[in-house]
């Protein structure tokens, strides 16, 4: 397999087929999981092998897309590697995504092939999308379109295409929260150093069972599959997270290493004893997910988890851009920059700041094809993000004298009131404090005198009683005069993406309306 070495890591690791043929012909004892099916590294080699050829057969044809609007499953797993191997690119779409969302990724994507699962299609049809000459494959019954379970006639000789380093992929859609989603091209390459950055960020090896129920249409999902892939090991990619199973799903698994979603740890915490949950104690040594000091501290006295939560800094076009791997931690930091990246904080004007400072993090790469290779079809937006010859990340953070590395805000989410920077971040922190506040959204609305006045939009728990003067007080008790929000308004919820992010263009289009509170009223 062709590599580099770059202060003693492999950053030309090539694409993910290699690795999976490197662990087919181990002859270990690793495979993939999903829900109740299973399948060996060497059964995977073949059986991508026949979907591959399945795909030719219907047209598919190198740098063409292959939509995927389905769960998690060795099924998915298949068509992804058949797909790599036909030279297409994988374009897997959010399964929560319906109407609007679904038209538009599958239009934008233009692919050659849409596979759907069967509990999928009737929320695929909901929406019709104009396909072209697409050809649609259910995996289920299939009714008038073909099956997917067709690929299994076909033959498991390699065709004999081999990608390059930087050949696309991945077609993975940003989540939109600050507008319309847009589709990273992500290199064979990328996935294999991606994955590698998340081994280092937490070591893991065969001996170790991974457990997760991360959709595989995201990119953590995908690096985690690969790196199970390159160490040959075991991996449970659950279709779904179920509280009610989580611990029973544990102890069949036998899952040692767990990274769930969002706020997965703190019900994982919280959730009332069970008897599969007291016979795991002690058997997982790492669990991921958004998790306070307290939740952590309940995980490890609750369940014996060893080490929970690793708060790297990456997203999709860049993927892990900072590691906490073998550092002392500091309180609230992301880590240093990661050996493929250089990382630089910089002002409005692109010029490097002060260290302490904050401002946005711009980042470009150190090796070969090891970030996304810009946006699908849409040339201004990533000419745009690579002003200067540098990735602008829209993240605000401050860098220390030792280069460790400080979250503050999105940089869509930053204020500006009275001369002075704002963090959202800090003030939803402070907010969520709150007995009475479920969720917080604080966000910017138009001033009469320029910058920005700051409007709090929020969700009240359901048994909270406080109005919003009340609300307005205790926030004044705790922050600076130019932070404290000059409006409030209540609301039964927050406009959202599928994934669950709160949509603050949309709450900073709606601004002042009827029922929001002025504190200068």
């Amino acid at each position: 397999m062709t590599s580099d070495v770059f202060r003693g890591h492999e950053t030309m690791l090539h694409s993910p087929i290699l690795l999976l043929r490197k662990a087919a012909a181990g002859g270990g004892d690793g495979f993939l999981a999903s829900g109740t099916e299973k399948i060996s590294y060497p059964d995977l080699d073949r059986e991508s092998e026949r979907f591959a050829n399945f795909l030719i057969e219907l047209g598919v044809a190198p740098g063409d897309r292959v939509a995927a609007f389905m769960f998690n499953s060795t099924s998915f797993i298949v068509a992804w590697f058949g797909t790599s191997k036909a030279g297409a690119i994988w374009a897997p779409v959010n399964t929560s995504y319906t109407g609007e969302w679904l038209r538009y990724q599958l239009s934008d994507s233009e692919p050659r092939v849409v596979l759907v699962d069967e509990e999928l299609l009737a929320t695929f049809e909901a929406k019709p999308v104009d396909l072209g000459e697409a050809v649609v494959i259910v995996r289920g019954t299939g009714g008038s379109y073909r099956r997917f379970d067709e690929y299994q006639d076909y033959s498991d000789t390699p065709n004999g295409w081999e990608p390059a380093p930087g050949d696309p992929s991945h077609l993975i859609y940003t989540s939109g929260t600050t507008g319309r989603s847009k589709g990273c091209v992500i290199s064979h390459n990328y996935l294999c150093n991606y994955s590698r950055l998340g081994l280092q960020n937490v070591p893991r090896d065969a001996a170790e069972t991974l457990w997760t129920p991360l959709p595989l249409f995201h990119l953590a999902g995908t690096g985690h599959l690969i790196s199970t892939i390159s160490i040959a090991g075991k991996g449970h990619f659950a279709p779904r997270f179920s509280l009610s199973t989580f611990w029973d799903e544990i102890e069949a698994s036998g899952a040692k290493f767990v990274p769930t979603l969002g706020t997965a740890a703190t019900l994982i915490a919280t959730a009332p004893d069970c008897e599969a949950a007291a016979r795991c104690h002690g058997q997982v040594r790492f669990l991921s997910g958004a998790a306070s000091v307290d939740v952590q501290e309940l995980l490890k006295e609750r369940f014996g988890i060893q080490k929970t939560y690793v708060g790297a800094l990456g997203q999709s076009e860049g993927g892990f851009l900072t590691t906490l791997r073998d550092l002392p931690y500091r309180p609230g930091t992301c880590g240093v920059a990661t050996d493929s990246f250089d990382l630089r904080v910089v002002d409005e004007w692109d010029r490097e700041i002060p260290r302490g400072e904050v401002g946005e993090l711009v980042y470009r790469p150190k090796a070969p094809f090891v970030m996304c290779s810009g946006y699908w079809r849409n040339g201004g937006a990533s000419a745009d993000k690579t002003r200067n010859l540098w990735w602008h990340s829209g993240d605000f953070v401050r860098m220390d004298e030792d280069g460790y590395v400080y979250f503050a805000d999105r940089g869509d989410d930053r204020l500006r009131k009275s001369g002075e920077n704002v963090s959202s971040f800090e003030l939803e922190n402070l907010f969520s404090q709150h007995p009475a506040v479920a969720v917080p959204a604080v966000h910017a609305v138009p001033s009469e005198l320029g910058e920005d006045e700051i409007k709090l939009t929020v969700v009240l728990r359901a048994e909270a009683k406080i109005d919003e003067r009340a609300l307005w007080s205790w926030a004044s008790e705790r922050m600076p005069r130019f932070a404290v929000p000059r409006f409030i308004e209540f609301r039964n919820d927050l406009p959202r993406n599928p994934v669950g992010k709160i949509l603050k263009y949309q709450l900073r289009q709606d601004g002042v309306t009827k029922a929001t509170w002025d504190a200068r009223a």
